[in-house]
């Protein structure tokens, strides 16, 4: 009993001032009995819990009307607590977080499980007997080389004149096809004579000043070099006028063609004058044409002379000739790696134009060893094979240059050996120096 006075009085919200008059009862009550006594102490403890209960109540009241009002709470009041939905809300971001990182722990170590899994059985689970082939001796196979470029004429003349001149007329027009010795531009027959006459003046000057200088006193041999040296050049000038003169004047002052060919470009119009040797027109042989095609550099020692070659127009699947590689130019690319050889290809029905572009596949042979597409990793670059030594596999580099029509084997020409035996199955279980037991030996 009392303990529990003791709490009551050391209490925070008991009321002292009911101690006074506790006391004075207790005078009172002392000469009572003890048993009314002991109901008066049970009172008293009802009546102290009652008036805890009512402070309670005051204080949530008081907390109520702080949100409520948003007024400054007295110094001697409890301080509030945090309001249910900041304290929800911290419930629930600190709630998300711990899922997240339980499910990322989760996934970690599903993945590490599974990493261990599959390392242990890759490492402990025993390599079934594997597939392997012999490789043979090399044999002659097709080597497929290709590349593509521009068509031009093989041959192309150029229709200039020795001296300046006047047109009088063209005679024929772009795409027409002309023999050699068809007249194609007329000059005008006043205009020509002048220029045959300019040129003879040229030459007697020129001489004249070459004796001058040549009898001066004191002589001066720079000065009679350079005479004779200009004098020179006015005699081949008049010389090369009159041939040329000569020759046109069958046709009554025509520029004839000098190829059987068809008419490309006409650079001039009628009434126009020109200078000498000015490009006038341009005639093309088109019965035979070249493809200056390109080609990969590593291919280099495939391509020769003579090769036979397909060419197929760029956009235009039917049409389909052959040719023969003439020459071979010794210069590479930087920027493609690449070089340029000439494709010589006879085109009697004009099936190729100039300014076209073709595709050319080389037709050669090449030794090289024939083995399963199968057993080749990355056929395409940087190939290697899984080759078996003393009873473990290695991998090996080796260079690929083609593979057959129907793409079952692929060809190397170097990276193996005559009789080496290489894996066939199963190439995804393999890696360098495993051991292994060859079940099947192919040939």
């Amino acid at each position: 009993m009392d303990e529990k006075r003791s709490a009551i009085l050391h209490d925070p919200y008991y009321d002292t001032s009911l101690d006074a008059a506790n006391k004075k009862n207790k005078q009172d009550s002392s000469s009572a009995s003890p048993d009314n006594r002991q109901a008066d102490t049970i009172h008293k403890v009802e009546h102290v819990q009652n008036q805890k209960k009512g402070a309670v109540g005051k204080a949530d009241h008081i907390e109520h009307n702080t949100n409520e009002s948003q007024t400054p709470i007295p110094a001697t009041t409890t301080k509030p607590k945090k309001s249910m939905a900041i304290r929800i809300q911290t419930f629930k971001c600190r709630s998300r977080r711990s899922q997240l990182m339980i499910l990322a722990i989760t996934l970690a170590s599903i993945l590490l499980i599974g990493s261990i899994i599959y390392t242990a059985w890759f490492m402990f689970n025993p390599t079934p007997p594997i597939t392997a082939f012999v490789v043979g001796q090399t044999q002659q196979v097709p080597q497929n080389v290709s590349g593509f470029g521009p068509v031009a004429s093989q041959q192309q003349s150029n229709v200039t004149f020795a001296a300046p001149g006047h047109i009088a007329g063209i005679l024929v027009k772009p795409g027409d096809i002309v023999t050699r010795g068809t007249p194609v531009i007329k000059l005008d027959p006043s205009q020509l004579q002048a220029q045959i006459d300019l040129a003879a003046n040229n030459v007697d000057a020129r001489h004249a000043y070459l004796n001058a200088v040549s009898s001066a006193i004191p002589y001066n041999a720079v000065v009679v070099a350079a005479a004779q040296q200009n004098y020179v050049v006015a005699q081949n000038q008049y010389h090369a006028l009159m041939v040329q003169t000569n020759f046109n004047s069958l046709h009554n002052s025509d520029l004839i063609s000098q190829i059987n060919g068809v008419v490309m470009q006409i650079s001039v119009n009628a009434g126009d004058s020109f200078a000498a040797n000015e490009n006038l027109m341009v005639i093309a042989d088109q019965s035979s044409v070249i493809v200056d095609a390109k080609l990969p550099l590593d291919v280099r020692q495939y391509v020769h002379n003579n090769d036979p070659v397909d060419v197929n127009a760029l956009g235009l699947h039917d049409i389909n000739l052959q040719g023969t590689i003439t020459a071979i130019i010794p210069q590479v690319d930087p920027q493609t790696d690449s070089f340029t050889v000439e494709v010589t290809i006879p085109n009697p029905g004009e099936a190729l134009w100039s300014g076209m572009n073709a595709y050319v596949h080389i037709r050669s042979e090449v030794n090289a060893f024939a083995v399963p597409r199968i057993c080749v990793l990355n056929p395409d670059q940087e190939s290697a094979v899984y080759t078996i030594r003393n009873g473990r596999v290695y991998m090996q580099q080796v260079h690929v240059i083609g593979s057959s029509p129907d793409g079952n084997q692929t060809y190397v020409d170097a990276g193996l050996t005559a009789g080496e035996k290489i894996v066939v199955l199963p190439l995804n279980r393999m890696h360098e120096g495993l051991p292994i037991n060859i079940g099947t030996i192919e040939h």
